[in-house]
Protein backbone atom coordinates (compact mmCIF):
# COMPACT_ATOMS: atom_id res chain seq x y z
CA UNK A 1 0.00 0.00 0.00
CA UNK A 2 2.73 2.49 1.00
CA UNK A 3 6.14 2.65 -0.62
CA UNK A 4 8.78 1.75 1.95
CA UNK A 5 11.26 4.29 0.52
CA UNK A 6 8.72 7.12 0.77
CA UNK A 7 7.97 6.27 4.40
CA UNK A 8 11.68 6.11 5.20
CA UNK A 9 12.28 9.49 3.52
CA UNK A 10 9.39 11.13 5.38
CA UNK A 11 10.59 9.76 8.72
CA UNK A 12 14.13 10.99 8.06
CA UNK A 13 12.90 14.48 7.14
CA UNK A 14 10.80 14.60 10.30
CA UNK A 15 13.82 13.48 12.32
CA UNK A 16 16.04 16.16 10.76
CA UNK A 17 13.47 18.90 11.40
CA UNK A 18 13.05 17.77 15.00
CA UNK A 19 16.84 17.74 15.50
CA UNK A 20 16.93 21.38 14.40
CA UNK A 21 13.84 22.46 16.33
CA UNK A 22 14.79 20.67 19.54
CA UNK A 23 18.18 22.38 19.85
CA UNK A 24 17.32 25.89 18.68
CA UNK A 25 15.52 27.09 21.85
CA UNK A 26 18.49 26.10 24.03
CA UNK A 27 20.99 27.75 21.67
CA UNK A 28 18.95 30.97 21.53
CA UNK A 29 18.49 30.99 25.32
CA UNK A 30 22.21 30.39 25.88
CA UNK A 31 23.16 33.22 23.52
CA UNK A 32 20.67 35.64 25.13
CA UNK A 33 21.47 34.86 28.76
CA UNK A 34 25.14 33.94 28.25
CA UNK A 35 24.48 31.16 30.73
CA UNK A 36 24.70 27.41 30.19
CA UNK A 37 24.82 26.15 33.75
CA UNK A 38 21.81 23.91 33.17
CA UNK A 39 23.47 22.07 30.25
CA UNK A 40 25.36 18.88 31.00
CA UNK A 41 28.70 18.92 29.20
CA UNK A 42 29.12 15.15 29.49
CA UNK A 43 25.67 14.66 27.98
CA UNK A 44 26.52 16.90 25.02
CA UNK A 45 29.85 15.12 24.53
CA UNK A 46 28.20 11.71 24.48
CA UNK A 47 25.52 12.98 22.10
CA UNK A 48 28.19 14.34 19.74
CA UNK A 49 30.04 11.00 19.79
CA UNK A 50 26.78 9.15 19.15
CA UNK A 51 25.84 11.44 16.25
CA UNK A 52 29.35 11.20 14.82
CA UNK A 53 29.15 7.40 14.84
CA UNK A 54 25.77 7.61 13.18
CA UNK A 55 27.30 9.96 10.58
CA UNK A 56 30.02 7.39 9.79
CA UNK A 57 27.37 4.69 9.54
CA UNK A 58 25.36 6.87 7.15
CA UNK A 59 28.39 7.39 4.92
CA UNK A 60 28.94 3.63 4.74
CA UNK A 61 25.24 3.17 4.09
CA UNK A 62 25.30 5.86 1.39
CA UNK A 63 22.18 7.56 2.70
CA UNK A 64 22.19 11.30 2.03
CA UNK A 65 19.25 11.97 4.34
CA UNK A 66 20.86 10.13 7.27
CA UNK A 67 24.14 11.95 6.61
CA UNK A 68 22.31 15.29 6.68
CA UNK A 69 20.43 14.39 9.85
CA UNK A 70 23.55 13.33 11.72
CA UNK A 71 25.50 16.39 10.52
CA UNK A 72 22.73 18.69 11.79
CA UNK A 73 22.79 16.86 15.11
CA UNK A 74 26.58 17.11 15.42
CA UNK A 75 26.54 20.81 14.46
CA UNK A 76 23.91 21.91 16.97
CA UNK A 77 25.22 19.79 19.83
CA UNK A 78 28.77 21.01 19.17
CA UNK A 79 27.44 24.58 19.19
CA UNK A 80 25.85 23.99 22.59
CA UNK A 81 29.01 22.36 23.89
CA UNK A 82 31.17 25.30 22.76
CA UNK A 83 28.73 27.78 24.34
CA UNK A 84 28.72 25.76 27.55
CA UNK A 85 32.50 25.78 27.83
CA UNK A 86 32.78 29.45 26.79
CA UNK A 87 30.16 30.79 29.20
CA UNK A 88 31.25 28.64 32.12
CA UNK A 89 34.84 29.76 31.68
CA UNK A 90 33.71 33.39 31.53
CA UNK A 91 31.62 32.93 34.68
CA UNK A 92 34.54 31.39 36.56
CA UNK A 93 36.78 34.30 35.53
CA UNK A 94 34.18 36.87 36.65
CA UNK A 95 33.77 35.14 40.02
CA UNK A 96 37.55 35.00 40.49
CA UNK A 97 37.81 38.74 39.76
CA UNK A 98 35.02 39.55 42.23
CA UNK A 99 36.82 37.83 45.07
CA UNK A 100 40.33 38.97 44.15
Amino acid sequence: MFDKNVIMAVLMHISTILAIVSNMPQIVKSLKTKSTEDISISSKLSWIVCSSCYFCYAILLGSTSVILNSLVDVFFNTTLLVLSVKYRKGREERLANEFA
